[in-house]
């Protein structure tokens, strides 16, 4: 029975994957913050251990004594956009270290990195892991700067880079905001041209990286892991609005509009102290044409495709947020 580490075990993702690998029979360790809040592991059993990616001092006790680390641990909004760094790219870093200090046997390091390291793509080519990565936000660059960390260990310590497009599913609360909104009969769409995203429900996606730790072919490896096709904003937003049994309305926005009230927002929340809601960084994000990503070297190397299409995962995703009063 191996036993394993999941920073960030309390997050969206994370949580996920920590009931997974103990459904799996994996002794696991959940790595959380002192103020972290755990209510979305809730049913589960892992050992708690506290520590925090910007305290060095603080991880060398969690990844000693593991044979596998699932690095889930990050932030996807920030009130500054030097904290993007601090955490996804100067704590990847520090967790590297106190591997390499604390746990040199290591079997398997896994970096849960984004498509957003890779920025979107030129035309309707899927993205493929070979292609120079372009970020254009800071959230990105720090994922791909988490990235470059990894690779500087890769004499030292076996790793798997996962890059996941748009993650979604139960327990997911930034992509909620959508289903609210069709919810209320608004299909929001962005600029007036076709847009088109790949997107992953985050139970195959868990299952991708827990299956790229057990595989040899993946090691020193960077994968997309994506449902089998793309989906226009249309189409998915469409499929939303059946599933839940509503009619909605489609209301452009258009792009410069989207921008300026980011900025805005953004500028208001440095005065309140808050994480702004919407930011130019994610406004960014979504108004780009091609977020589109190649999942054939996963299925290739792992054998795994996504289980779920859009309908089956927004069906589950759903049922869960009516359940627990989110919608």
């Amino acid at each position: 029975m191996k036993q394993v580490l999941v920073t960030g075990a309390n997050g969206f993702v994370g949580a996920h994957l920590v009931e997974a690998l103990l459904l799996r029979g994996y002794e696991v360790r959940a790595q959380v913050r002192r103020t972290s809040d755990l209510s979305f592991l809730k049913g589960s059993e892992p050992e708690l251990v506290y520590a925090d990616l910007r305290q060095p001092e603080t991880l060398l006790g969690p990844v000693s004594n593991c044979q596998v680390i699932y690095h889930v641990g990050g932030i996807t909004k920030a009130r500054n956009p030097s904290d993007f760094y601090g955490v996804n790219q100067e704590g990847t870093r520090n967790l590297l270290g106190a591997v390499a200090q604390a746990n040199p046997n290591l079997e398997r390091f896994v970096y849960i990195s984004s498509q957003a390291a890779t920025g979107p793509s030129r035309s309707d080519n899927p993205k493929s892991e070979d292609e120079p990565p372009r970020p254009i936000t800071d959230y990105g660059r720090s994922k791909l700067g988490g990235e470059k960390e990894v690779w500087k260990f890769q004499n030292r310590i076996p790793f798997t880079i996962i890059r996941p497009p748009a993650i979604y599913g139960p327990k997911d609360k930034d992509i909620l905001p959508f289903f609210k909104a069709i919810n209320r009969g608004i299909k929001p769409l962005f600029g007036f041209g076709k847009a088109y995203i790949s997107v992953v429900y985050v139970k195959d996606l868990v299952e991708a990286i827990i299956v790229s730790s057990e595989s040899e072919l993946a090691n020193a490896q960077t994968y997309f892991i994506a449902d089998k096709r793309a989906y226009s904003w249309e189409e998915a937003f469409d499929i939303m609005a059946e599933v839940m049994g509503v009619k909605a309305k489609t209301v452009r926005i258009p792009k410069v509009a989207l921008l300026t009230l980011a900025f805005l927002v953004e500028t208001v929340s440095k005065f309140s102290g808050r994480i702004p809601p919407l930011s130019v960084h994610k406004s960014k994000d979504m108004t780009q044409r091609y977020w589109i990503c190649d999942v054939s070297r996963a299925r290739r190397d792992l054998g795994w495709e996504a289980r779920h299409d859009f309908r089956a995962g927004v069906t589950e995703t759903v049922r869960w947020y009516r359940e627990n009063g989110w919608l």
